[in-house]
């Protein structure tokens, strides 16, 4: 569940922010996107920007009716004055802009933070301890949202934690096991190894590929290890064989 800082947000923000004037600050907008899910939970789903019955535009101050649907980035773009006219777009005078361009901008986000913030597979509680690091000015921590909404943490918690730290993709490989991919190409896949009777430690071993090359290592995180301290430790270790796998190799000296 959500901290009580989160869920004091949620009550005392206000239903929206000013549709005119300057443009808010991002963390005024967290705290009435927090508000108007706390008011309409029904309508708080992440499986889609924006969803209603017969397609019905969602005007702003208009209060979502049962069946309709909105992710953070639909609340966003809705508590911020604009009209959501479909499921992809929303539209404020004569602008037509992507809802989740809309909600970007409006939390201050870059186009990393904004993935982790509006990606689908994200549990509830876990959006709301973003939003409420928004709105209290503290620093975007995906790893810190996770560990907030659910104490313990699993695989696919550390990867995807581990993605946002170092700043690639995560994704699932062949096997549907959590892996992650960079812009340059470069693939790591994780091997889970079962803990041996005395040993209740999470052990990987984890893989990066480039082509026909490849580096491996072995990450031993113990079991009271915190979710920040996993992904810091995972993070190294990734980061350190990208480091080796893209270093350029030194030609061998011709003999004298």
């Amino acid at each position: 569940m959500p901290s009580s800082s989160t869920a004091s947000w949620a009550v005392s923000s206000v239903a929206a922010v000013p549709a005119a004037g300057p443009e808010p600050a991002p963390a005024a907008v967290a705290g009435a996107v927090l508000a108007a899910i706390h008011r309409s939970p029904h309508a708080f789903d992440m499986l889609a920007w924006y969803e209603a019955p017969q397609s019905h535009l969602l005007e702003p101050g208009q209060k979502p009716e049962h069946g309709t649907t909105l992710c953070v980035a639909g609340f966003t773009a809705h508590v911020t004055g604009w009209t959501l006219v479909d499921a992809t777009d929303a539209r404020k005078d004569d602008l037509h802009v992507r809802i989740e361009d809309v909600a970007r901008n409006a939390l201050g986000l870059n186009k990393l933070q904004s993935g982790y913030l509006f990606d689908s597979g994200n549990q509830k509680a876990t959006v709301l301890a973003l939003l409420g690091q928004i709105a209290e000015r503290r620093p975007f921590d995906y790893a810190a949202a996770l560990q907030e909404a659910t104490p313990g943490w699993d695989f696919e918690q550390l990867i995807r934690a581990t993605a946002h730290a170092i700043g690639w993709r995560y994704t699932t490989d062949a096997h549907n096991q959590p892996a992650l991919t960079h812009l340059t190409g470069h693939e790591v896949a994780f091997l889970q190894l079962p803990p041996y009777p005395s040993d209740e430690s999470l052990d990987l071993v984890v893989t990066m590929t480039a082509g026909q090359e490849g580096r491996e290592a072995v990450a031993a995180i113990a079991p009271d290890t915190t979710l920040q301290q996993a992904t810091g430790d995972l993070a190294e270790i990734v980061t350190a064989l990208h480091q080796r796998l893209t270093a350029p190799t030194t030609a061998a000296e011709p003999p004298s």
